[in-house]
């Protein structure tokens, strides 16, 4: 407990660090978001409204002051193009982000941990060079490029999938598995050829130590070996990087969800930077930054679970 104290005031010292910086950035951005907002044709008086609306009027550290005591409260300001509430806004895109994370984290899982476990136990044989040459290439391959690749064999060619588009799973399951299959599968490929590499180089790192090799001699079963020496001692670094990966994805693929149309969090901090509509920029940048430090307390926690040598102090 004394452990999770701290990491929150941890926590809490990185997100204000984080609001710094995002908001001193957003400074630097060119052009006037008021001016975008109302578009060609305004006046003066209603040009001057909205900024003193928006606080644009105030010192710049009256204007960081008055973000962060409403972000303390869950208010994180006004949108400049739509005048609806920056949390709300955010809270209407987080179930598509976290749908699409969640199941292309599944997906990665899925493909890293057959793959790297087979690659580990067939060392040096074509397998583990046929696992490796394909991991390298989801890693290299642009997730733009794989995704495009997915809506025309699978929406255009096939017509098994939608190209774009998104259906919320408690509306209606079978349609949200179908629309988010094709972002899922190409955020969960690259993923998961990134998550083989290191389950593979975790595994023939156990399936070296001196524990293994003593239960081997023991006569237990490969699987049994497998399972209760192998996996669960190869799992902790796997978690870290799977970790990270869920986190990349919460944050939200940018260019995925643009060329699939996804309704999630990186889409909509796209627009917000074309938009110049820096509330929605900076609330959007602290959720994505809260949920990291968040799925990274959660891995540190797990650690301590799975491995009961790792004490957490």
């Amino acid at each position: 407990m004394v452990y999770v104290l701290r990491r929150l005031g941890h926590t809490a010292v990185v997100l204000l660090g984080v609001s710094i910086v995002v908001f001193a950035l957003i400074q630097l951005v060119p052009g006037d978001p008021v001016r975008l907002a109302l578009g060609t044709r305004f006046s003066q008086e209603s040009y001057d409204a909205l900024r003193a609306a928006s606080g644009l009027d105030q010192p710049l550290p009256l204007q960081f002051f008055g973000f962060l005591g409403g972000a303390l409260t869950g208010d994180l300001g006004v949108s400049f193009r739509s005048g609806q509430p920056v949390t709300g806004i955010l809270l209407n895109r987080l179930p598509a982000t976290l749908s699409l994370a969640f199941a292309g984290i599944v997906i990665a899982a899925l493909i890293s941990f057959p793959l790297g476990i087979l690659a580990a136990l067939r060392n040096g044989k074509a397998t583990d060079a046929v696992v490796r040459v394909v991991s390298q290439a989801g890693v290299s391959l642009p997730d733009f490029w794989m995704a495009l690749l997915l809506i025309l064999g699978l929406s255009a060619s096939a017509r098994l999938l939608p190209s774009s588009g998104y259906v919320p799973i408690t509306d209606d399951p079978v349609e949200w598995a179908r629309h988010v299959a094709i972002p899922a599968i190409t955020v969960g490929l690259i993923a998961g050829s990134i998550m083989t590499r290191y389950v593979r180089s975790s595994v023939l790192e156990v399936l070296g130590s001196d524990h293994v090799r003593t239960a081997r001699s023991k006569g237990l079963r490969e699987r049994i070996v497998l399972g209760r020496h192998v996996v669960r001692n190869a799992l902790v670094p796997v978690i870290t990087v799977g970790g990270v990966q869920l986190a990349t994805m919460l944050g939200g693929v940018v260019v995925v969800e643009v060329v699939v149309g996804w309704p999630g969090l990186g889409r909509l901090v796209f627009d917000a930077v074309n938009q110049r509509d820096y509330p929605v920029i900076q609330g959007a940048v602290l959720l994505i930054a809260v949920m990291f430090l968040l799925i990274n307390l959660v891995v540190d926690l797990l650690y301590a679970r799975i491995d009961p040598r790792i004490r957490l102090t």
